[in-house]
């Protein structure tokens, strides 16, 4: 889903660029959380170990690691996204 969509999915379309993008930036940042939680809860002892070391290398490198030990890490990504901005527009209504 991009950018684009989300805004869209949000009714944001005329508001100022600024708000697209913190909104966009929230956004991200909730999914992430929701996304880490479940990947959290799948995760071995030794994989959270592993997980915690790449952390400290920053998010493109656990990224890659949890796309390496989590075939489904985008699916999970794409799907939480999804349940997010239902549950948003939702309240909205």
């Amino acid at each position: 889903m991009t950018n684009k969509e989300i805004i869209q999915k949000l009714g944001l379309e005329s508001m100022p660029v600024e708000v697209q993008e913190q909104t966009l930036e929230q956004v991200t940042q909730i999914v992430e959380l929701r996304v880490m939680g479940l990947i959290g809860e799948m995760m071995t002892k030794d994989q959270q170990e592993v997980f915690e070391e790449r952390a400290k290398q920053g998010p493109e490198t656990v990224m890659q690691w949890l796309s390496s030990e989590f075939a489904d890490v985008a699916k999970i990504y794409i799907s939480t996204l999804k349940d997010y901005l239902d549950e948003v527009t939702a309240r909205q209504n």
